[in-house]
């Protein structure tokens, strides 16, 4: 498959917004088969309300068994880069290392060699999970310093006053959930 620059864009005239994906590229070997091939993918997300971008780019080699109904991408690179009013003035920054295994029929899903940066905070560890019907998940994440304040997400435009927002937790679907 080889796609090159192509764009969409999507106009709501209800909401005065458009959204438009552009730079969009992609390119791979053959799919499909027991073999591992390249993946390259970039895009760049624009919205105009509230104003917002964000730019991705991911790189992996990549083996899809339909037969087998798994998928591996090994040496897979994601990285983004995001501003939006709700984020600090810098934006955020993500770029992620590992190595991808899912396993529908097993119902399985690994990332090992997992390697997370979220600006200037980096992370290490592995991360699994074992049915998916009930999630039994395991991980492990290291750092060697964490700045907080650095990852918790303050927007610009905050006047740092404290909130009572109420989050609604879906409670049972946690309570099926096996994690460590």
């Amino acid at each position: 498959i080889k796609i090159t620059d192509a764009r969409l864009v999507y106009e709501d005239a209800i909401e005065k917004n458009t959204t438009t994906i552009d730079q969009i590229n992609l390119s791979t070997g053959a799919i499909g088969r027991s073999e591992f091939s390249p993946l390259e993918a970039t895009l760049r997300v624009t919205q105009t309300t509230p104003k917002s971008q964000a730019e991705l780019s991911l790189n992996s080699d990549m083996m899809l068994d339909l037969n087998q109904m798994r998928l591996q991408m090994q040496d897979l690179q994601l990285k983004v880069h995001a501003k939006t009013p709700d984020l600090p003035k810098h934006g955020i920054k993500l770029a992620f290392d590992t190595h991808l295994d899912i396993d529908h029929r097993q119902e399985s899903l690994s990332l090992s060699d997992l390697r997370l940066a979220i600006n200037d905070t980096a992370f290490e560890g592995q991360f699994s999970v074992q049915s998916f019907a009930k999630p039994n998940i395991h991980f492990s994440l290291h750092s060697d310093e964490i700045d907080v304040d650095k990852l918790v997400l303050v927007p610009a435009s905050s006047n740092n006053g404290s909130t009572s927002d109420t989050i609604q937790l879906p409670v049972q679907h946690l309570r099926q959930m096996t994690v460590q």
